[in-house]
């Protein structure tokens, strides 16, 4: 037998033991309040397992899951949310893309066609995916590019590479173009101080001394001395 209670605060319905079998007031209890039973304000829907918090619907049409009382998943028109075993640890889908964080740290970034993979909890170690190439980064300063250029491998200089794979090949001293090493479809060209020292090439070789008019050629006619502008030996048959 079951009995219903009617005061000021609205209807109760209980059991003849004096349980609680649904409140309705300004607030609705359907189900026992030490078992599972849902419960209705103005604002929200809750469904519960005693006191442990399993559904959240709210009016402003945000959706929670929750284990333990904790909350692990959020639905919302702006995104959703889902958690790992810690608070600090979730995945976010929204707007924007996706983003993943570890202990607070975010790891990856998914946006608008840009991939970031962060390592070291989220500081400048990082892979860059997008429409211009990959960047595999150390920090802003020491990083390799990869695009439709070729391989680009930067050490301590964010715009000047310290070598470069491509159709051509360069490789530079210090991060400098005034010491370098040049290979392209002619052959292999050698600097130091912006001055060419030596060129390797299909056709010859020539090598340079301290100006550009002192130097050793040597092709299929034999080998040439000049010096300061001056043939001093030539070699040949």
């Amino acid at each position: 037998q079951t009995q219903v209670v009617l005061n000021s605060d609205g209807m109760a319905l209980k059991t003849t033991g004096g349980t609680t079998l649904a409140n309705y007031g300004s607030t609705v209890t359907l189900g026992r309040t030490d078992h599972a039973h849902s419960t209705f304000t103005s604002t929200t829907i809750t469904q519960k397992d005693g006191d442990d918090k399993k559904v959240l619907v709210a009016a402003s049409g945000v959706i929670g899951l929750y284990g333990n009382d904790t909350e692990k998943a959020v639905f919302s028109s702006t995104g959703s949310l889902f958690r790992g075993g810690a608070q600090n640890t979730f995945t976010r889908v929204d707007s924007s893309g996706m983003t993943i964080v570890d202990n607070g740290f975010t790891q990856g970034t998914f946006t608008n066609g840009t991939i970031n993979l962060y390592g070291n909890n989220g500081t400048d170690r990082k892979v860059t995916i997008d429409s211009d190439g990959m960047r595999a980064y150390y920090d802003s300063n020491n990083y390799t590019n990869v695009s439709s250029s070729g391989v680009s491998v930067h050490a301590g200089n964010a715009s000047t590479a310290a070598a470069v794979f491509g159709t051509t090949v360069t490789i530079r001293g210090n991060n400098s173009d005034a010491d370098r090493v040049v290979i392209d479809d002619g052959g292999m060209n050698v600097f130091s101080n912006s001055v060419q020292r030596a060129g390797f090439h299909d056709t010859g070789s020539i090598f340079y001394g301290d100006e550009a008019n002192t130097y050793t050629r040597v092709n299929s006619s034999g080998m040439q001395v000049v010096l300061d502008g001056s043939t001093a030996a030539t070699f040949g048959s």
